[in-house]
């Protein structure tokens, strides 16, 4: 949709979508640096770390209205999204 709305192009970014069978194929190009960016589930992070592999999440979706998530060893002091603010 952002794509087909022309947002990408009017920021100037030049972007090739690609669909991935799976959401391990869209994180194994992303560790490959094959991709620069995917689309998935916050588990995939999770996942991730576990096997000691750290990619950063910067949007977070489901289909709880309302969910909020928070994972961060690294910065503890962040414990909500107002936390983000100014930063």
């Amino acid at each position: 949709l952002t794509q087909q709305l022309g947002y990408f192009k009017d920021e100037g970014l030049d972007v090739e979508l690609v669909n991935s069978r799976a959401g391990v194929e869209a994180e194994n190009e992303l560790l490959a640096g094959a991709v620069q960016g995917v689309v998935g589930f916050y588990d995939h992070t999770v996942d991730l770390q576990s096997k000691g592999k750290y990619i950063q999440s910067i949007v977070q979706f489901s289909q709880a209205p309302g969910e909020v998530e928070l994972v961060s060893a690294k910065h503890p002091e962040i414990k909500s999204p107002a936390d983000f603010k100014g930063a």
